[in-house]
């Protein structure tokens, strides 16, 4: 034996160092054969496709004078051709129509409608009107109201104080609905 090699065989924890980066090779050669023969899954094609970049980058919109511009001459041409819709429309409109709601149709700025919708100060729609808008505004109250006890009980979780996580789950449960 050449001198080196059994100054290294004599050492018990060379011994074992060698084996080990021995042993590390061999699986890291094993796990790149294994790799080579593996059959693709359907997850590597997947997220090959999601990272795939292209090649060719589309142009990105330049939002200057040019672009105010154009949509400036856009604007103004839906504009026209609105108008013109609008005069089909009302011109094919019968006597009769026009005379039913007056100036409910022809009104331009759409506050025209509230004619039809609310009719008189205290009717019905006007009572349907208010009966919703405060059933959406308690709805609203409600839900930030729980919002506030589920943080409260998440609060108390954290500072594991049972007395107060007591109070806040019969405030919670009390409030939900039957």
């Amino acid at each position: 034996m050449a001198p080196n090699l059994s100054k290294v065989l004599g050492n018990q924890n060379a011994v074992v160092g060698i084996a080990g980066c021995t042993a590390a090779v061999c699986i890291i050669l094993y796990g790149k054969q294994i790799h080579k023969n593996r059959k693709q899954r359907p997850e590597d094609e997947i997220q090959y496709l999601i990272s795939d970049k292209k090649e060719k980058r589309s142009p990105k919109a330049h939002v200057n004078a040019v672009f105010f511009n154009q949509l400036r001459a856009l604007l103004a041409l839906a504009n026209r051709w609105a108008l013109q819709l609008k005069f089909i429309i009302f011109s094919h409109l019968s006597r009769l129509t026009r005379r039913a709601v007056p100036g409910a149709l022809t009104s331009s700025t759409g506050f025209g409608l509230t004619g039809i919708i609310i009719p008189k100060a205290w009717s019905v729609e006007n009572g349907l009107l208010i009966v919703i808008a405060l059933s959406l505004i308690a709805r609203s109250v409600s839900d930030i109201w729980m919002i506030q006890n589920a943080t409260a009980i998440e609060s108390t979780i954290i500072t594991m104080n049972k007395k107060q996580f007591r109070t806040a789950l019969v405030k919670y449960l009390s409030a939900l609905p039957a």
